[in-house]
């Protein structure tokens, strides 16, 4: 029988990390039906090559995420003042009960 070797985490970082830069993507552009299939790294390149001699007008943007607002910020339509002011109250006792003082 072999000899089981350990490795230690970070060999096995270190190799899902390789694993993963040089596994096959599909690259596609947004403007035109361009696919390209390559590593991350070599895609990435071919992609920007091809958007800037293609497409140079093209603007590049992030899309970015819109954070979804914490239930208890978000203003209730349904209550009434005093009924607002009674929340903001018990919010405020139950932060005093582990010490923090609200305004």
């Amino acid at each position: 029988m072999g000899e089981k070797t350990e490795k230690t985490t970070t060999q096995i970082d270190a190799e899902e990390l390789e694993r993963r830069l040089t596994r096959p993507l599909r690259f596609a552009c947004t403007f035109c039906p361009w696919t390209f299939e390559a590593s991350l790294e070599e895609g990435k390149l071919e992609a920007e090559r091809h958007r800037l001699g293609e497409h140079p007008g093209a603007r590049q943007t992030r899309r970015r995420r819109r954070p979804i607002p914490a239930p208890h910020l978000v203003k209730r339509p349904d209550l009434t003042e005093e009924e607002e002011e009674e929340v903001a109250l018990e919010r405020r006792r139950r932060a005093a009960l582990h010490g923090i003082e609200l305004a």
